[in-house]
C-alpha cells in the first residue's frame, strides 16, 4: 500500500513491496534498501529514510512512525521486531 506525494530518488532498492507499506510525504533517498522479502515494513506519514541506509524486516517488522528520519548509512534489521516512535532522529552508529 502506498500513499500520496511520495518522494524516491534513483537507485533505491524495494525487495517484498507487497509486504511494504508507505504512507503519505514519505522520502527515500538515493542507495537505500528496504527489504520485506521475509516480513513486513510500515512508514507512516512523513517518515524520511537518508543516503544508502538499509531497512530490513529480516523475518520479523519494522515500523517506523510520523515524522522520523533515518540518517545516512543507518542499518535496521527487524527480526525481533523494531518499531521507532514520531518524530525521531535516528543517525550513524545510534542504534
Amino acid at each position: 500500500m502506498f500513499g500520496k506525494l511520495i518522494y524516491v530518488e534513483k537507485n533505491v532498492t524495494i525487495k517484498g513491496y507487497k509486504n511494504i507499506e508507505i504512507s503519505t510525504k514519505c522520502k527515500i533517498f538515493q542507495g537505500t534498501i528496504l527489504d520485506a522479502t521475509n516480513g513486513k515494513i510500515i512508514l507512516s506519514n512523513n517518515v524520511t529514510i537518508c543516503v544508502n541506509s538499509i531497512i530490513n524486516s529480516a523475518g520479523g517488522y519494522i515500523s517506523i512512525d510520523s515524522g522520523t528520519t533515518v540518517g545516512d548509512l543507518c542499518n535496521l534489521y527487524g527480526q525481533g521486531g523494531l518499531k521507532i516512535g514520531k518524530n525521531i532522529i535516528d543517525s550513524i552508529n545510534s542504534l
